[in-house]
């Protein structure tokens, strides 16, 4: 608590008679630099409590960054739920602190085919909010086809994620064409993507689509399930 609010001691409810001086700024930063690299539920515990502390948060994204928690997949959930909340109140103005943010969430993402199906999972489009961005969205499933390859561990995975992506792509396109005011998304399920939004997620789950096929161990299996999520038909793997 003292930490945060030296950090930050308006967001903390405290009122200084005097601006902390600029070594105590240094020491307390360095102390919870190494807090957050020697444990991360330090980090992530931080987060789920202060995530109203910028200097904070930027310092927990940096830990993560480096160590994405890859041995604890129920702390890198509450990691990433925590990072994204904070990424959906960061100021347009504030660049700095959003590529953090992101660049954190991607080292997540990337360290886990897991988390990026949980997050698929939880974060569907259908719930987007009015005002929600898809960036997140954008880059867990860019995630998925920046790995080189997929262990036999997570082979299994692919007709589940395959399946994911292709539904990913049709609620895109949903509410784009002539029939908006028909659609399910138009009839209050969820927000019509931009357009803009729409082409970048469409771009990038074929990348990732395509990057699957192209390592099925036992094709065209990954192949029929993407066909059937296309088509409509149900039945389609799932996680």
């Amino acid at each position: 608590d003292i930490l945060a609010e030296i950090l930050d001691p308006v967001v903390a409810g405290v009122e200084l008679t005097s601006e902390p001086p600029r070594p105590v700024l240094h020491k307390v930063t360095d102390t919870l630099q190494a807090l957050f690299e020697q444990s991360g539920h330090i980090c992530v515990f931080c987060l789920q409590h202060y995530i109203e502390v910028k200097p904070l948060v930027a310092l927990a994204c940096e830990s993560l960054s480096v160590e994405p928690l890859a041995n604890s997949p129920e702390m890198q959930q509450q990691a990433v739920t925590q990072l994204v909340a904070a990424y959906e109140r960061v100021d347009v103005q504030d660049e700095r602190l959003a590529r953090k943010l992101m660049k954190a969430l991607t080292a997540l993402f990337e360290s886990s085919y897991e988390l990026v199906a949980w997050f698929l999972q939880n974060y569907s489009l259908k719930s987007l909010g009015a005002y929600q961005s898809v960036d997140v969205h954008v880059e867990a499933v860019r995630a998925v086809c920046r790995a080189p390859y997929w262990s036999a561990e997570d082979a299994p995975l692919l007709p589940a994620y395959v399946s994911v992506l292709a539904q990913m792509m049709l609620q895109c396109v949903e509410g784009q064409g002539d029939d908006a005011k028909n659609s399910p998304t138009a009839s209050g399920s969820g927000r019509i993507l931009e357009l803009t939004e729409a082409q970048e997620l469409v771009a990038a789950c074929t990348s990732s689509v395509l990057h699957l096929l192209l390592i099925d161990p036992t094709p065209p299996s990954v192949l029929r399930v993407l066909s059937r999520n296309l088509a409509g038909v149900a039945g389609g793997e799932g996680f």
